[in-house]
């Protein structure tokens, strides 16, 4: 699954990943990918690693 990272504003990013998504606050982009893998309830583990 690809996921998308737009920063909106500072500390406020969106994620994007497949046809869900999700805007919240996070102090940088890895912090924002784990909450989103979280609240979406997608595994983030792969995606972390390719990303990082």
């Amino acid at each position: 699954m690809e996921i998308k990272v737009i920063k909106i504003n500072s500390g406020i990013y969106q994620i994007e990943a497949g046809f869900k998504a999700i805007v919240l606050k996070a102090k940088n982009e890895a912090e924002a990918i784990k909450k989103a893998c979280r609240y979406l309830g997608i595994r983030c583990n792969e995606i972390v690693s390719k990303r990082g």
